[in-house]
């Protein structure tokens, strides 16, 4: 009998002890009276599904209110038209004195990117021109900024940041006190380009594709297409396109800004073409004309012979250069102009006569 009630005593001294903790549990430091310790297995309650949940109900988080889109303003309220002309800016190097004819001063570069922004122009690069993607806010107007040459001036790098004076460090600089505007340009590019250091025009070229802006084949030779023959054209069009793919292998190089602005022999001889180097397709040919592009909307559109304007301000051949024609563009008021929403074609309903026929399921024309 003594000896039950031993067995019992001992039994009952284990359970009281153990309570099926190990000893460094045991050991460790209590948790205060009215708190819980994560490590604890008192702080949480097992489920049936196996899911654990806090024993003592923690706050319930408030839930943030989801916000409200803003919604798109009716295209009168903007005066959307989006069959009106687009201007497609031609650059080349900055200097100094302001160079030759082709040539700006960063000073007079940076007062134009100014002026376009604050006249409510936004960059979009010549893809999203030629496939109709041009998704900028309503009331904006979208420009296309072309580079030609890929001289030093034009890009550098600073630590992987553009450098400050070049023209890429001077667009990146003034976006940057607009909301609604990327800095986004089509730089065509030519052999070891941005200074004659082949590794270092590579790092920019990536660079430049990783950050939206588009490269475009500008040739090798950078001498005029026209009066050479169609295998020369080739090789010199296949090399071009192999400079921008060397170095950005998911590059599309779609675009052409001609050299010196001549078509070859047979214009189609720049659309494409293949040598056992490689082969081009260009869907667009940019010349070196003097006034605003079409709509992409606009029966008149034509890519593979799209017009520039010449950035400049000097008073001889001044219909040729930016000066006059974006002066132009806002006294007759034919600039495109955004709706905001890029699944539609906003314009006035008089235009109507106007729209390439192709877009007439996306056509909202509409009484101002």
């Amino acid at each position: 009998m003594r000896l039950v009630v031993l067995v019992v005593a001992v039994v009952a001294a284990a359970l009281l002890t153990g309570c099926g903790r190990t000893d460094s549990e045991q050991s460790a430091t209590p948790t205060p009276a009215g708190s819980l310790s994560p490590s604890s297995p008192a702080s949480v309650a097992t489920l049936p599904s196996g899911r654990a949940t806090p024993a003592t109900a923690a706050p319930t988080a408030t839930a943030m209110p989801t916000p409200t889109p803003t919604p798109t303003p009716a295209p009168a309220e903007v005066g959307a038209d989006e069959l009106g002309r687009v201007p497609v800016l031609m650059y080349h190097r900055l200097t100094a004195d302001g160079g030759g004819p082709y040539d700006r001063t960063p000073q007079a570069f940076r007062a134009e990117l100014a002026w376009l922004f604050e006249h409510d122009y936004v960059p979009v690069v010549a893809s999203e021109l030629l496939d109709g993607r041009i998704d900028i806010p309503a009331g904006t107007k979208p420009v296309v900024l072309t580079f030609d040459d890929s001289s030093r001036e034009q890009a550098q790098l600073d630590d992987g940041e553009p450098a400050p004076e070049t023209a890429l460090g001077i667009l990146t600089e003034v976006a940057a006190d607009y909301p609604d505007v990327e800095p986004v340009a089509v730089w065509s590019v030519l052999p070891a380009p941005f200074g004659g250091d082949e590794k270092r025009g590579r790092r920019i070229m990536r660079m430049l594709h990783e950050r939206g802006h588009e490269l475009a084949n500008h040739s090798c030779s950078h001498t005029p297409l026209s009066g050479r023959s169609r295998a020369e054209v080739a090789r010199d069009l296949v090399c071009g396109a192999n400079t921008i793919r060397d170095a950005v292998p998911d590059a599309e190089v779609r675009v052409l800004p001609l050299p010196l602005g001549r078509f070859p022999d047979q214009r189609r001889w720049a659309e494409t073409g293949e040598t056992p180097q490689g082969r081009y397709d260009h869907d667009a040919l940019l010349k070196v004309g003097a006034r605003p592009a079409p709509s992409p909307f606009h029966a008149d559109f034509e890519p593979l012979a799209l017009p520039r304007i010449r950035s400049g301000n000097s008073t001889q051949q001044s219909d040729f250069e930016s000066a006059f024609w974006l002066q132009r563009l806002e006294a007759e008021d034919n600039a495109y102009v955004s709706d905001g929403d890029p699944q539609r074609i906003s314009f006035p309903a008089q235009r109507e006569a106007q729209l390439d026929a192709a877009f007439g399921d996306r056509a909202n024309p509409y009484q101002p």
